[in-house]
């Protein structure tokens, strides 16, 4: 449904407040006015962020979407942007990201730190390095090869750490081994 029409764009969903990085995203963008960037979500500084965004040309901010909704629309992209100055401890949209098969550029904190492996499935990027950022976003957007190599790596790991059948098996592991040691 969405393929054609957002093929070749860049993703942040999420919360839309402080601690996701969104003022940092705004930051970026205002470097990078000619890669396309669609947003999607609802929070505190929405109302902010929509203004902002429709001055940009570049900036497409859907607002608050279903979640079905929204990872068709995130499916049809090249990459997610994960600015989050704060620590996140399992980052759901890092997750789902892979699950798409998006690479993931991240900020280099808390799960991102562990979830990200640095120029195979993703970028990781150091709290507060706005010149890297731009970099890396540059970078995955003229390497279109690179991109899909990276994501298809993000769909691998996602079979390999996060799905159902795997956290399963993680969980009775662990159960056994209590069991053992007890």
């Amino acid at each position: 449904m969405y393929q054609g029409y957002l093929s070749g764009m860049q993703f942040f969903y999420g919360r839309i407040g402080a601690e996701k990085g969104i003022r940092v995203l705004q930051r970026i963008w205002n470097e990078i006015d000619d890669i396309p960037l669609v947003v999607m979500g609802g929070g505190p500084l929405e109302d902010d962020f929509k203004a902002w965004a429709d001055k940009k040309p570049n900036v497409y901010f859907l607002g608050y979407t279903p979640h079905e909704q929204c990872m068709a629309i995130a499916k049809a992209g090249e990459f997610v942007v994960f600015p989050s100055i704060w620590y996140e401890g399992c980052s759901m949209v890092e997750i789902e990201s892979e699950s798409l098969g998006l690479p993931l550029i991240a900020t280099d904190l808390g799960f991102s730190a562990e979830a990200v492996n640095d120029g195979v499935n993703g970028v990781k990027v150091p709290l507060g390095d706005m010149h890297g950022w731009v970099t890396a976003i540059r970078g995955l957007w003229k390497e279109p090869e690179l991109c899909k190599k990276m994501g298809m790596n993000a769909r691998r790991d996602y079979e390999d750490k996060y799905t159902p059948e795997n956290n399963y098996q993680q969980l009775i592991n662990i159960y056994q081994s209590t069991l053992e040691r007890g």
